[in-house]
């Protein structure tokens, strides 16, 4: 009975000095796992995507009927690749010859499959790629880059109606391409509004040169001036509202081989530590310091520009810090964004407000007869030091910018 109750008493022993930890670490675990589900809530109600389905609910739909971006998908059949399109346009616009003309409406001829699909595209009224957000940040999105060729076609051919005195057929030009930018804006993600202001400026540069070289065409500058004053402003909220759940989706498929081969990674690509990372630091709490550092850095966009960048740092640096629970994932993260984000989200908004200033000036120059040697700059004030900006023209540019 003696021995009995010693092996009992010794096997109650080990239970303790074994089972005491593991279920120390079990009740933390579940502890931690509470915390990370309360953030991923919070950070849903201030307007953070989590994951692909909660992205995908952000993005407008669009109908059959209504929807361009088939017409977009269509094009990387046919565009193939194209010349220095946009060498080809400034030499027929500032150096027209007829031998320039000749090259310029035979690259549209051959083109004309692709300047096809556009005109279909820009008929209807919304652009909804229905993309698989499952992925996460294996999305591929090529479209961008075709629409942005596709309007440097508009743009071409509408420098040679230009060239031929056609005023209204480049204008005409001109809102196919803008109407192409809007679609690639719909999407609402940061690249996707950067591109539309991207395309924007191509119909903006060509609108102005026109103007420069065609004075006695006032429909141009006319046109630009109601481009400008109609330009979307930046949307910070909407264009970070996906920042948490690319973080996310890349911790995800950077701990799987499929999602490795998704993000094009080989074995050899992957840090030497990322076997040694969960015995260094607890990823439990890493995941939650992740949300946290993204619920910080969309709380600092609510502060006016200028005053973000501290709390943006803070919230880099703790974002940094936590990432490194999972190596991989921390260099695909930053090899993706790296810290330019904290100069981004703190000028944005001022950067595109110069910008919005420099070409109101710009308007100011291109009227008249020839380019003035002054223009009322007292008005147009930089959102950098509230100073007027300064205007100067060598015979060849115009320069609306800051005093240096």
């Amino acid at each position: 009975m003696a021995r009995r109750r010693a092996v009992v008493f010794s096997v109650a022993a080990l239970a303790v000095l074994f089972g005491g930890p593991a279920a120390l670490l079990a009740f933390r675990n579940a502890q931690l796992a509470r915390e990370y589900e309360d953030q991923l809530r919070l950070a849903r109600t201030e307007g953070l995507a989590t994951t692909g389905e909660e992205f995908a609910k952000l993005i407008p739909t669009a109908e059959p009927a209504e929807n361009a971006a088939p017409n977009y998908a269509k094009l990387r059949g046919v565009i193939r690749s194209l010349p220095d399109v946009r060498s080809l346009d400034l030499r027929l616009t500032y150096q027209p010859s007829e031998l320039t003309l000749e090259e310029a409406t035979q690259l549209l001829a051959t083109r004309q499959p692709v300047l096809d699909l556009g005109e279909q595209a820009v008929k209807l009224p919304k652009c909804w790629f229905n993309r698989d957000w499952s992925l996460g940040a294996a999305v591929l999105m090529p479209e961008f880059a075709d629409m942005k060729s596709l309007a440097r076609l508009f743009a071409l051919r509408g420098s040679v109606a230009a060239y031929r005195g056609d005023a209204m057929a480049a204008l005409k030009n001109i809102e196919h391409l803008r109407a192409v930018g809007s679609h690639a804006r719909m999407e609402g993600t940061a690249i996707a509004r950067l591109v539309g202001e991207s395309i924007d400026q191509i119909a903006m540069q060509s609108l102005a040169s026109w103007a420069h070289m065609h004075r006695d065409q006032p429909a141009y500058r006319e046109a630009l001036a109601r481009v400008i004053e109609n330009l979307p402003r930046p949307d910070l909220k909407m264009e970070t509202r996906g920042n948490l759940f690319e973080a996310l989706s890349i911790i995800e498929l950077c701990s799987t081989p499929e999602g490795l081969t998704a993000l094009g990674l080989k074995k050899a690509d992957l840090p030497g530590i990322e076997r040694y990372a969960s015995l260094l630091v607890n990823k439990g709490e890493a995941r939650i310091r992740i949300v946290k550092a993204f619920r910080d850095q969309r709380a600092a966009i609510d502060l006016p520009p200028g005053q973000r960048a501290a709390k943006l740092q803070a919230a880099s640096s703790e974002l940094r810090a936590a990432m490194m629970a999972f190596p991989t994932a921390n260099m695909v993260f930053f090899r993706l964004t790296d810290d330019s984000q904290i100069g981004y989200l703190d000028r944005r908004e001022p950067m595109w407000e110069a910008n919005l200033q420099r070409w109101r000036g710009l308007i100011r120059a291109l009227e008249g007869p020839q380019p003035p040697a002054k223009i009322k700059v007292d008005d147009l004030l930089s959102p950098f030091d509230g100073k007027p900006l300064q205007y100067r023209f060598d015979g060849k540019q115009y320069e609306v910018d800051r005093k240096r």
